[in-house]
């Protein structure tokens, strides 16, 4: 096992595995679990932004019905039934000095407020002050000296606000009240308008404070963290101590700035997710804390244990992974290399043996194979050689004596001559001109001068074959008449036009044979006026091999156009434009050559 961590496939891989699986697995482990607390942090910063911006509209349509009371109690001063009123039955209640009439009043007055109070049980009492500290209390006697309310900032502002108004006093706390001495209300002050008031001071609402958690108390909180409600100037609603580590936090923060919001508090070790809303008619702030470590618990827990069980599980996955490496590739590669081995010293018996039906067996086959293709490609060759000496021994045997040809074609001219058959002549002078090319065994190439040459004379032959039923014009600058060409490039295109290129034996077609030099290149060009072609027999002129060869030596335009990719490469070669009714033009491109230079691939 350790020889075999030692190879370097097995150190590569194992990088590999290492490099692709577990640590990609720890980091986006990692990852996720960031964006998990990421989106946990964000889900309970939405939510308990919702949960506070319910509890503050709780407290303010709560607020909003004791404020429409009390003002209905500060303007309780007219109506049908005069006497009956609050407001006017105070101000008698304190110039009376008949105390039965006092009584009388006082069960009026409280009749009256119970009226007004009869939907809650949260108030502690209403106490009507008057300017000599004397006052009538509802309920419960009074909770501070009305001096001591006077002196607090809250009876200025009120004073400065119009007769009639109600304002929301905040957190007091009780100093006289023996049934809440030390205990907190809620207090509202109102200043009744001058019609109907002659005596009052001020009237004072106290409500217990407790009524606030019932703005919250039925709502699904979170079971983390807290609630906390403060006054405009900073007071705590729900916490009786006056040093409420609370109001540390949120000194220096948007808390009293901004209406509501969220942010991170992180200081002293204390690491909080804070959310607040503003309380529209009194200004309270309603400020849900919850501790990031208390949010992030379960999730950290549960990153824990997978982490644990990631690692488990990559270890377990490792050791049998390399185990079954080893048996089902190592091994198979080992054997496959051996035998390599073995072909490269020349030993063509080598085989691999075939088990089973997975990707190694699939190599064994094909390393079999091809070590049988490599005995069948030396055989291949073997023969190749064998039958190209035969067929060299058989051109030796079947070769003609080219001076008992000449020979005997130059008396065929010279008795034509003699008997004044000149056409016979000319026929036997091209054709031996012909033949003459043909047979030489010399250079591939020639000027463009000869070529044009030679295809006067097969142009002659051919005029006899079809009795002047086409005429050949040629239209090659003598300037560019020197540049070298493959031997026998246009012949097999001229004839391919002679024969096929009209089928109406009446009409006489016309065949020109152009060519001129663009910088570095020939362009030779064999066009007629016949009856042209359609793209499909175009194509099949140039991409099959299979014709149907007519020409003179038996070469095409395909092998022309395979004769000079394969001398000159691309993108050298023929082209063919034709039109069905309109004519055929044949395009040769190849290299412009002067006869000073060397054709390396001729």
């Amino acid at each position: 096992m350790i020889r075999l961590l030692r190879t370097s496939f097995m150190s590569k891989f194992l990088f590999i595995f290492l490099l692709f699986i577990p640590l990609p697995m720890f980091l986006a482990k990692s990852y996720l679990s960031g964006k998990i607390i990421d989106v946990l942090v964000e889900t309970n910063q939405n939510k308990n932004l919702q949960l506070t911006e319910q509890i503050a509209v709780n407290i303010k349509e709560t607020m909003r019905k004791y404020i429409i009371t009390a003002a209905s109690v500060n303007f309780d001063s007219d109506g049908i039934h005069y006497e009956d009123t609050i407001i006017p039955a105070i101000n008698r209640w304190h110039v009376s000095a008949d105390e039965y009439e006092k009584l009388q009043l006082s069960d009026q007055i409280n009749k009256r407020m119970n009226y007004f109070f009869n939907y809650t049980t949260d108030l502690l009492g209403v106490f009507f002050v008057f300017p000599d500290n004397r006052y009538y209390g509802y309920r419960n006697s009074i909770p501070n000296a009305p001096g001591e309310m006077r002196a607090m900032p809250w009876y200025g502002q009120l004073k400065r606000e119009t007769p009639g108004s109600v304002m929301v006093v905040g957190k007091m706390r009780n100093t006289l009240s023996p049934l809440t001495h030390g205990q907190s209300a809620i207090g509202l002050a109102a200043f009744p308008p001058s019609p109907g008031n002659e005596t009052i001071d001020y009237i004072y609402f106290a409500l217990k404070p407790d009524w606030l958690d019932n703005a919250f108390t039925d709502m699904k909180l979170s079971h983390i963290g807290q609630v906390d409600i403060f006054t405009a100037d900073q007071q705590s609603l729900t916490r009786s101590d006056r040093s409420d580590p609370m109001l540390d936090i949120l000194k220096d923060t948007p808390v009293w700035k901004q209406n509501y919001g969220s942010f991170h508090y992180k200081r002293d070790g204390q690491d909080l997710l804070i959310n607040y809303y503003t309380v529209d008619n009194t200004g309270w702030k309603v400020v849900s804390t919850i501790s990031y470590g208390e949010l992030t618990n379960s999730v950290q827990k549960v990153v824990g244990v997978t982490s644990i069980v990631l690692l488990a599980v990559t270890l377990l996955y490792l050791a049998v992974f390399v185990t079954s490496a080893t048996t089902t590739v190592l091994v198979p590669i080992q054997r496959l290399i051996k035998q390599m081995r073995r072909v490269q010293q020349g030993n063509l018996k080598a085989t691999l043996a075939i088990n089973g039906k997975d990707e190694f067996a699939h190599l064994h086959g094909a390393f079999n194979s091809m070590v049988g293709e490599i005995k069948q490609l030396i055989r291949n060759i073997e023969d190749e050689k064998q039958e190209k000496l035969l067929m060299e021994i058989r051109a030796l045997q079947y070769q003609i004596n080219p001076h008992f040809l000449f020979n005997t074609l130059h008396s065929i001219s010279v008795m034509a001559r003699t008997y004044g058959i000149y056409n016979i002549q000319m026929m036997t002078e091209s054709l031996t001109n012909l033949l003459h090319n043909t047979m030489d065994k010399g250079a591939h190439v020639i000027s463009l001068a000869e070529e044009v040459q030679l295809l006067e004379h097969y142009t002659y032959l051919m005029a006899f074959r079809y009795q002047d039923k086409f005429e050949v014009q040629f239209d090659v600058p003598v300037e560019i008449r020197q540049a070298v060409i493959l031997k026998f490039l246009l012949q097999p295109v001229l004839e391919n036009a002679i024969i096929h290129a009209s089928d109406d034996p009446f009409r006489k077609l016309n065949i020109r044979v152009g060519a001129y030099r663009i910088d570095n290149r020939l362009r030779i060009e064999i066009s007629d006026d016949g009856q042209g072609m359609p793209a499909e027999q175009v194509e099949r002129l140039l991409d099959s091999p299979k014709e149907k060869y007519d020409a003179f030596n038996k070469i095409g335009i395909y092998n022309v156009h395979r004769r000079l990719r394969l001398t000159y490469g691309e993108p050298y070669g023929v082209h063919i434009s034709s039109q069905w009714g309109a004519g055929t033009t044949v395009t040769l491109e190849l290299p412009y050559i002067e006869p000073t230079e060397d054709i390396t691939h001729a």
